[in-house]
C-alpha cells in the first residue's frame, strides 16, 4: 500500500503494529469525516509529567491537527494495581487523596498541549469500580501464565527470586480492557509499553472488537544517564525515579537540569525533539567548542518552545550568574560538591568539612573581610544555611569557587 501521504502520522514512531490497518482507518476517516479515537493512558503516580512525555503530546497534537479525537485515560484505578513496566520491585500503593491530587495535576498539564475540544478525559475507575469477579476472570482468560512471564520485567524478577504479585500480572489486561471499553482505533505509548499495548489488541479480539493499531514512540534516559563502552546507560526518565526534567519546573530549574544531562544524551534530545539528522550531529561535533555551546542552544530551544524566548533568556542569565565564572578565576579552582541530604546545611560546616578552611576562625575572618560570596551575595552570617532543593554557587575571595549541588536521588521536580 502506498501511504507516503500519511507519513506524518509515523514520524518518530519506533514500533507500528498493523500499519496497513492504521492507514486504512485513516483513509476511511478522511472519506467519512469521522475522527479516529486515539487512546493514550497515564497512571497518576506523581503530580508531574516530564519532557519525555512531550514526545507523546507532540504526536497527539499531530493527530488532533488532522481532525482526530484523543481519548486520555487517567488510570486512577490501575494506579492502585501498579504498572510493573521497568520495575524490579512492587510499586507502592498510593492513597485515594494522592491519586485525586495527581489526576487533577495531570489534567492541567495535558491541556497545555492538547486541544480541549478534541480531547476526552476518562477515569478508568468509571468502569473498573463496577466489575464483578466473573468479569475479572473473563479478562484474565486472555493470557496464559507463560505469556505473562515472557515479559522482561517479570522474567528478571522471577530469575532473581524477587516478588511478583498476582495483581501486577493483571495490569496489562486491565490496560487492554480500557481500550475495549472506549473502542480505541489506535493506542500510542512509549516503547517500554509495547507489551501492555499488545495486550489491548488481545482483549479487544476476545470481546469481538476490531483490535486497535499500535504506535510506540522513543523514550529518553533520565538525568542519571552515563556513557559506558560506547553506550548510553541509565534508567528511563520517570516520575518515579526522580530523574526527570518536569514539564512545569520553574525556568531556571529546567535550564539547569538540561545543562546537567550527559553530553551524549544531548544529541538524542536534538534528534527526538528537533529532528536533527545524523549528518547534522556529525557536523556540529566537528566544531572545537560544540559541547558547551550546543547544550546552551538546546536548553534555550527547549524552553523557548514552551514558555517563550524572553523567559528562556532570563533563565540562561540566571544560570550564568550561578555557574558562570569571571576571567580571573582559573578552571582548576572551580569545584563541584555533591551532597546527599534532605535537610538544610550550614555553609561554613560544609566548607570546613571539605577543607576549604583550616579552621572556623579563618572562616570568621574571611566573613569580616567580606570575602565569602553565596550566589554572588556577600555572606555576613556564620549561621547561613543552604536549602537542599536549591543549587548554590560559592566564591572564596577571587580565586576559589565551588558549586554545591545535591544528589540526583534527592533532585525532585520543583513543583512537588
Amino acid at each position: 500500500m502506498n501511504d507516503n501521504k500519511h507519513n506524518i502520522y509515523f514520524k518518530h514512531v519506533v514500533h507500528t503494529i498493523n500499519r496497513d490497518d492504521i492507514v486504512r482507518k485513516i483513509e476511511i476517516s478522511e472519506k467519512t469525516r469521522k475522527p479516529l479515537l486515539v487512546k493514550v493512558g497515564f497512571d497518576p503516580t506523581s503530580m508531574n509529567l516530564h519532557v519525555g512525555h512531550s514526545i507523546l503530546f507532540n504526536k497527539l497534537s499531530e493527530f488532533q491537527r488532522m481532525g482526530h479525537l484523543i481519548i486520555f485515560i487517567i488510570g486512577d484505578f490501575t494506579t492502585q494495581v501498579g504498572d510493573p513496566t521497568g520495575r524490579n520491585k512492587l510499586r507502592p500503593i498510593l492513597s485515594g487523596t494522592k491519586i485525586r491530587r495527581n489526576s487533577n495535576s495531570f489534567y492541567k498539564q495535558a491541556m497545555a498541549f492538547l486541544n480541549k475540544k478534541q480531547t476526552i478525559f476518562k477515569y478508568n475507575s468509571e468502569w473498573f469500580n463496577y466489575l464483578k469477579l466473573k468479569d475479572i476472570l473473563n479478562i484474565a482468560s486472555n493470557f496464559s501464565l507463560q505469556q505473562l512471564l515472557e515479559r522482561t520485567d517479570f522474567m528478571s524478577r522471577f530469575k532473581y527470586h524477587q516478588t511478583i504479585s498476582m495483581h501486577e500480572m493483571l495490569y496489562p489486561l486491565l490496560q487492554g480492557y480500557d481500550s475495549f471499553i472506549i473502542g480505541a482505533d489506535i493506542e500510542i505509548g512509549g516503547t517500554d509499553q509495547l507489551f501492555n499495548l499488545v495486550a489491548g489488541r488481545h482483549v479487544m479480539k476476545k470481546f469481538g472488537y476490531s483490535p486497535q493499531g499500535i504506535m510506540t514512540l522513543p523514550i529518553i534516559e533520565g538525568l542519571d544517564a552515563h556513557f559506558n563502552n560506547g553506550h548510553l546507560i541509565g534508567k528511563k526518565m520517570s516520575k518515579s525515579f526522580n530523574n526527570s526534567i518536569c514539564l512545569f519546573d520553574d525556568p531556571f530549574t529546567k535550564f539547569r537540569k538540561i545543562m546537567s544531562i550527559h553530553d551524549e544524551l544531548m544529541w538524542k534530545y536534538y534528534k527526538i525533539f528537533f529532528s536533527y539528522s545524523t549528518n547534522d550531529i556529525v557536523l556540529i561535533k566537528s566544531s572545537d567548542d560544540h559541547i558547551k555551546g550546543e547544550k546552551i542552544k538546546l536548553a534555550m530551544k527547549m524552553l523557548s518552545s514552551t514558555i517563550g524566548f524572553q523567559i528562556a533568556m532570563k533563565a540562561m542569565k540566571k544560570f550564568n550568574q550561578f555557574f558562570g565564572r569571571s576571567d580571573s578565576i582559573e578552571n582548576k579552582n572551580i569545584f563541584t560538591i555533591t551532597i546527599k541530604t534532605n535537610t538544610s546545611l550550614n555553609l561554613i560546616d560544609i566548607l570546613f568539612k571539605y577543607k576549604y578552611f583550616k579552621s572556623r576562625s579563618e572562616a570568621k575572618r574571611l566573613i569580616r573581610q567580606k570575602g565569602l560570596y553565596l550566589n554572588n551575595n556577600i555572606v555576613k552570617d556564620l549561621n547561613v544555611t543552604l536549602n537542599p532543593k536549591q543549587m548554590n554557587s560559592i566564591r572564596i575571595g577571587k580565586k576559589i569557587r565551588a558549586n554545591i549541588q545535591f544528589s540526583l536521588s534527592n533532585l525532585k521536580c520543583s513543583s512537588e
